[in-house]
């Protein structure tokens, strides 16, 4: 499994790794192979965040799972990350940039993560000129790495809306399966995907580098 290659880096001291990289440190996480990395999500980010973010299509489909306006502002990116701050010093949520080219083209998250069950939930929203280009398969396929690697989750699921066939799509192609248990006690317009560790496949050269 993905788990045992990480190859965790920080300042030549892979110890300080575990705890700084569950409570908000700068981190990235990348593959040698893979056009997108992920990074620990900041103040600088804002203005990349806004202006991928301030899309209604986006909007449309992630409002409904937490608040996310249109218009989307400068200002509500720098609020939103600044909220961050707890989650992620208490190990609750891991939230990263999608970076390409040094440039912020989405976001992705785990949610709600639970140390006991071992579980999270992912979410993730990619700018609409990025779409189609398989850059949302290698950012979540990093996502997945850093979760059931670093964070040894045993689970990890996603929620979707059944008209959202790219992201159901997506999904499926990395690995996921409807949870057919669960969705039958969701909303009609809602489906729950599931991944287990045991069902996740390696991408090469991936590691977690602290800043």
């Amino acid at each position: 499994m993905l788990y045992k290659y990480i190859n965790m880096v920080l300042r030549n001291d892979a110890d300080a790794v575990d705890s700084l990289c569950l409570q908000g440190e700068p981190m990235e996480i990348r593959a040698r192979n893979f056009r997108v990395l992920l990074k620990t999500m900041g103040i600088e980010d804002a203005a990349g965040i806004a202006d991928n973010a301030n899309d209604p299509e986006i909007t449309r489909n992630v409002a409904r799972f937490g608040e996310f306006p249109f218009p989307y502002t400068e200002e509500h990116a720098l609020s939103f990350i600044s909220s961050l701050r707890e989650k992620q010093a208490n190990g609750t949520e891991s939230h990263f940039s999608i970076t390409l080219d040094n440039k912020i083209i989405g976001a992705c998250a785990l949610m709600g993560i639970d140390s006991k069950t071992k579980r999270a939930e992912l979410g993730y929203w990619l700018g609409r000129r990025y779409w189609g280009m398989g850059y949302a398969k290698e950012a979540l396929t990093l996502l997945l790495g850093f979760g059931f690697g670093r964070l040894d989750l045993s689970r990890i699921a996603a929620r979707t809306f059944k008209s959202n066939e790219r992201s159901i799509r997506l999904l499926n192609s990395i690995g996921f399966s409807k949870d057919e248990s669960i969705c039958d006690a969701m909303r009609d317009d809602e489906l729950e995907y599931i991944i287990d560790k045991r069902d996740y496949s390696d991408p090469a050269g991936l590691e977690a580098v602290g800043e």
